[in-house]
């Protein structure tokens, strides 16, 4: 893929705009200027102008969060692995939220991640236990996909790179009537992995470790009889598979690893099945405001 460079997009940046941002994260909505946590934060103009295609990318856009270096790992906040030090065996130091949703860590690691029709998302750095929750001594993550909205509505994208890499998604959103509107939002991406296994060929599971696979399906239903300062029920529905592709390789060139070559050629026994996340989220969430 063509690699282009990327500018820090933090909350630094954007508040010097003119446009008030909310942050969903936490158990109130609040602006951004009147926080006292350190958050970085990326809005929707963003993930759709830049050339990414999952959170994990887009982490390269702000200061002290990144991915870690190997596929069966969590994310690092301010160094510390949300994994904890004992990793899945042990308690969860950050939690990854999909529209108020926490994650499992293997959900982390391989999920409902891409940046598709994504309003915005959030990264809560160092301890959030009061605002978040349990599972928030390194911070916490935020993703908020778009709402429905009484209008039409219609996006495409389309790419292809080097590696084979293929990637389509699609929305759709329309009024059905006064209080009724639905949005619909696809995804796939595909990709060729770093590290070739020219004697596996029929292998079992074999694109499972060589290649990326990612896709998702999410849909929304929004029901609003009395407009913005009534009644608001949301329903959403997440569909979503995950399998991408190892890039590290075991032993020592004398055992057939080429480290050069980017190739594995032996220890055909090592070659396990890789993990893979399917997922299925259904969500519903009811706003009751008295009306005066």
């Amino acid at each position: 893929m063509v690699a282009t460079h990327q500018t820090v997009a933090d909350e630094s940046a954007q508040a010097n705009t003119s446009e008030v941002i909310t942050i969903s994260g936490g158990k109130i909505e609040r602006v951004l200027q009147q926080t006292t946590a350190s958050i970085g934060f990326i809005g929707a103009d963003t993930l759709e102008n830049k050339p990414l295609h999952s959170i994990k990318e887009a982490f390269g856009l702000l200061g002290n969060v990144r991915d870690s270096d190997w596929v069966d790992a969590g994310i690092i906040i301010r160094g510390v692995n949300s994994e904890g030090v004992g990793g899945p065996s042990g308690s969860s130091l950050a939690t990854l939220y999909i529209d108020g949703i926490a994650q499992t860590y293997q959900a982390t690691r391989r999920g409902a991640l891409g940046i598709w029709d994504v309003k915005q998302l959030e990264v809560f750095r160092g301890p959030q236990s009061t605002t978040t929750g349990r599972n928030a001594l390194a911070g916490a993550l935020y993703i908020k996909t778009k709402d429905p909205v009484f209008d039409t509505e219609a996006a495409f994208k389309a790419g292809v790179g080097s590696d084979n890499h293929h990637n389509l998604a699609v929305m759709g959103n329309t009024q059905l009537s006064e209080s009724f509107a639905v949005r619909v939002a696809a995804e796939s991406v595909t990709e060729n992995g770093q590290v070739s296994y020219p004697d596996y060929a029929g292998l079992p599971y074999l694109d499972e470790r060589a290649n990326d696979d990612y896709w998702q399906i999410r849909a929304k239903a929004l029901y609003q009889p009395n407009g913005e300062d009534g009644v608001r029920a949301l329903l959403t529905y997440s569909s979503s598979y995950d399998s991408p592709s190892y890039s590290d390789v075991d032993g020592a060139e004398p055992f057939g690893v080429k480290y050069f070559d980017r190739q594995w050629t032996h220890l055909k026994f090592l070659l396990n099945r890789c993990l893979v996340t399917k997922s299925n989220t259904y969500i519903l969430r009811i706003r009751m405001i008295a009306m005066q």
